[in-house]
């Protein structure tokens, strides 16, 4: 069971960094917006990153495990590997201030550009998101207890392609990890 909450003062557990990734993965992404102004970024997106990204993600996971001590070393990196892998299809709705996102699979978070912080539960913990939107960039920031990641989505020129290039952060990780994830418009 999955909940979404408005942000309030109350005291909440947040996720850690790999839940935190996994929520802000589950809940980047939503369905169709029902205001009638929709943006060029608005639609269903399927996965279709290369090897060749594949293959980067995995590299910045190494690199940002590797000071740590071999003792936990793999263990981390199969959880951030987890943590990091793109859904298959996600759905983006912008009209106006409101965001709405949406992976297969995970319920829809709706955000106001610029608006306040959303609270978000999940199997794997809470976390608070919000979104910002500067010269044609929607960044989504989603913060747990020990973690942040930062997703900026970019359309392409001729609009079949959705850039996501993200940037997580954490209390154990010496150095953000940062990827790209490719999207095709369905």
């Amino acid at each position: 069971m999955i909940r979404v909450y408005a942000a309030t003062s109350m005291h909440t557990r947040r996720a850690p960094l790999a839940s935190a990734a996994a929520v802000a993965l589950w809940f980047l992404l939503s369905g169709p917006a029902t205001s009638h102004a929709q943006d060029a970024m608005s639609g269903t997106w399927r996965y279709a990153g290369s090897e060749a990204e594949r293959a980067q993600r995995e590299e910045a996971v190494r690199a940002a495990t590797e000071p740590m001590s071999f003792l936990i070393r793999g263990t981390a990196r199969d959880r951030l590997m987890e943590a990091t892998a793109p859904r298959p299809r996600i759905h983006v709705a912008v009209a106006g201030d409101r965001v709405e996102l949406r992976a297969d699979g995970s319920p829809r978070v709706v955000l106001t550009v610029g608006g306040p912080e959303v609270t978000v539960e999940g199997e794997r913990g809470r976390g608070r998101m919000r979104a910002t939107r500067r010269s044609g960039l929607l960044t989504v920031t989603a913060q747990g207890e020990r973690g942040t990641r930062t997703a900026t989505y970019q359309i392409s020129e001729d609009g079949g392609w959705l850039y996501v290039d993200v940037h997580l952060r954490g209390d154990r990780l010496p150095e953000p990890l940062v990827y790209r994830l490719t999207y095709r418009r369905e």
